[in-house]
């Protein structure tokens, strides 16, 4: 945690809030979590309803969605940092219990957007996309051997599509849990109580846990 001895009040306040707590490194993260949700869904309307989507999916379209993802990226990382304040020259969660419960709330949101939710639709909706095209694959090749003919171009590009999506389910499931699984499943037993501290998590260095704040 950083030292603010020295430093006015109100000074080393607005410190506190925008730099030891990493604002530009963490909303990036939690933005970059959002447009995974995002090009899940657009994905799964593309194929699922592809009408809708040619008719709804513009670039204004586009535009106004990531304009809202960047904005609540913001917002919540704004108000999770605007928790810590300049206790006894270091920064720290404010004191009060008011600033405490915001933060803990707002962890649990952190948590769930940027590690559980993702994970959910992405396995979600590329489970189904994967089940509709072999549905469609294996109809198409019914039709084909009915009348004796080998699968049409069109045919094989689905049928490659279906392959693909599920080794992207197998390699993006493996590098998330990788990357994110370890720290999201010990922060969120922090939460719920199971693990009394989360002081030696990479996870700890932008989120200071009540321990350390008292």
């Amino acid at each position: 945690m950083s030292d603010v001895h020295g430093l006015d009040g109100t000074i080393a306040d607005v410190y506190c809030i925008f730099l030891p707590g990493k604002m530009l490194y963490w909303t990036p993260v939690l933005v970059s979590s959002l447009h995974l949700i995002w090009i899940n869904m657009e994905r799964y309307i593309s194929i699922m309803y592809p009408m809708f989507h040619h008719i709804y999916m513009t670039r204004k379209t586009v535009i106004k969605i990531m304009t809202v993802i960047w904005a609540l990226g913001l917002l919540i990382n704004f108000l999770l940092e605007t928790t810590f304040r300049s206790v006894n020259g270091i920064c720290n969660i404010g004191l009060g219990d008011a600033l405490y419960y915001r933060w803990y709330v707002i962890i649990i949101i952190h948590v769930i957007l940027e590690f559980f939710l993702p994970l959910i639709i992405f396995l979600g909706l590329n489970t189904r996309m994967y089940f509709k095209l072999k549905t469609q694959v294996f109809e198409m090749s019914e039709i084909d051997r009915n009348k004796k003919k080998d699968l049409s171009e069109r045919d094989k590009n689905v049928e490659k599509a279906t392959r693909n999506i599920f080794k992207l389910m197998v390699m993006m499931t493996f590098c998330y849990c990788t990357c994110y699984g370890f720290n999201m499943t010990y922060v969120s037993l922090w939460i719920a109580g199971i693990v009394k501290d989360i002081t030696g998590m990479f996870f700890f260095k932008c989120f200071y846990s009540k321990s350390k704040a008292e």
